[in-house]
């Protein structure tokens, strides 16, 4: 696995001889800072041992808030080489178990909301687009759909700046609230700030894409 990863594109982190290995899957990083393009180290190999790491802010640089509170849950995985069950990925993991615990910062899904788009306008070919939430508080993510659909589960109430990524590249926010026990459902965006679609008498490339 490669030593640098955007968190939006891996799902646990690890090491296998091929007959034992140990997986550490990650958390929605609902209250980690950097958005979906934040890249974390993930490992490092030494002569001695294999550090696995999951880092939920970097002090230097950030233009993300430091998000305090409960962090996780995370899931440490045994397998006999092979990688692990998908079901405990943040995205799929049931963790309804965890409602009666009375964990302080414990958000049951009951008490969680959801927002989806019917889809984004005037969409670019060769590029994913992604839809982001985040306030001081909280950070969500989805990648869009072909067809720009996209939606957003298991999110804590509150208000949020809707961000729309072509690639890397912002083209498109405005504010959204999101309610508990209910869907925030939004119609088509058409984004307002996309680099390609302003007259030019020359350029060089299209806008920026980050890799």
């Amino acid at each position: 696995m490669r030593p640098w990863r955007r968190v939006m594109d891996f799902d646990y982190v690890g090491k296998t001889t091929g007959s034992v290995g140990i997986w550490l899957i990650r958390s929605n990083h609902e209250k980690a800072s950097g958005g979906p393009f934040f890249r974390s180290l993930l490992r490092r190999s030494t002569t001695e041992a294999d550090d696995l790491y999951e880092i939920l802010f970097y002090s230097m640089g950030h233009t993300d808030p430091e998000r305090w509170g409960l962090q996780g849950p995370y899931v440490l995985s045994f397998t006999d080489g092979g990688a692990p069950n998908t079901a405990l990925f943040a995205r799929n993991a049931d963790w309804s178990w965890f409602d009666t615990l009375g964990i302080k910062g414990w958000v049951a899904d009951s008490a969680r909301g959801s927002v989806s788009g019917a889809g984004i306008a005037n969409m670019k070919n060769g590029y994913t687009y992604t839809v982001a939430l985040s306030n001081t508080d909280y950070q969500y993510w989805g990648a869009a759909k072909s067809g720009g659909a996209y939606s957003i589960k298991r999110v804590v109430p509150g208000t949020y700046t809707l961000t729309v990524y072509k690639g890397e590249y912002e083209v498109y926010t405005t504010s959204i609230t999101v309610n508990a026990g209910s869907a925030t459902q939004l119609g088509t965006i058409t984004p307002n700030s996309d680099p390609s679609d302003v007259t030019a008498i020359w350029r060089i490339g299209t806008s920026i894409l980050f890799t």
